[in-house]
């Protein structure tokens, strides 16, 4: 399911990814960074030894999937699957221009 690939990641990979390092969607690089290094020495090689190391791999992969979603900056969760929804329908680039106008103002109040 988070195996290495060139493609864009699924909605499906990005829950699991979520899911895997423990965080909501709503998730700060921060809050990324801290469950990372919460998690990673249960299972990093060089402490538990070559056994997990399939599982340090999974939470690599994860972990940086989740820093691109982050860093793009591309509406998540609800958004994104509504935004989807409406191009499928045939509301087109209005609806999804919409849900990234929106995404970026929730942005920008963040801030």
């Amino acid at each position: 399911m988070l195996g290495a690939s060139s493609k864009k990641p699924s909605l499906a990979e990005i829950a699991a990814a979520y899911d895997l390092l423990g965080l909501p969607q709503s998730a700060t690089e921060d809050d990324l960074t801290r469950a990372f290094r919460r998690l990673a020495p249960k299972v990093h090689p060089d402490y538990q030894g070559d056994a997990l190391q399939d599982q340090y791999f999974r939470l690599t992969r994860a972990r940086d999937l989740i820093r691109a979603e982050i860093k793009e900056g591309v509406p998540t969760s609800l958004a994104r699957v509504l935004a989807r929804l409406a191009y499928r329908r045939g509301f087109l680039r209005a609806a999804a221009n919409y849900f990234a106008e929106a995404h970026a103002l929730l942005e920008e109040d963040k801030s």
